[in-house]
């Protein structure tokens, strides 16, 4: 029982902390990214666990689960936008990276 009041103050740091960089998810163009193809299969490789990942390949890692397991709890009315937009795109255009991607991170 000790940790839990450590474990709460770790949550209240980290979101401070999220609360003061951008959002995962928010304030992107994504009809942009999802026109670049260099840009989405380094995302895909990032999120496959296949190769080097930047912020956004990060960001979308994280966010992933919390997609697929939580139906994006806690999401603005943005980053659920823009979820869906990428979901359905990679449903649409990389059906195998999406099938491999919903195994790999939905429970």
């Amino acid at each position: 029982m000790k940790c839990v009041p450590a474990l709460s103050l770790l949550i209240v740091l980290v979101a401070v902390a999220q609360a003061q960089k951008p959002l995962p998810l928010e304030g992107i163009d994504v009809d942009s990214i999802l026109q670049n193809t260099k840009l989405i299969n380094k995302h895909i490789k990032c999120v496959r666990d296949e190769g080097r990942c930047d912020t956004d390949g990060k960001n979308l890692k994280t966010m992933i689960p919390r997609v697929l397991n939580e139906n994006c709890a806690g999401c603005s009315a943005e980053q659920i936008k823009n979820s869906n937009k990428i979901i359905d795109w990679t449903k649409a255009n990389r059906a195998a990276d999406w099938t491999f991607i919903e195994a790999k991170y939905k429970l």
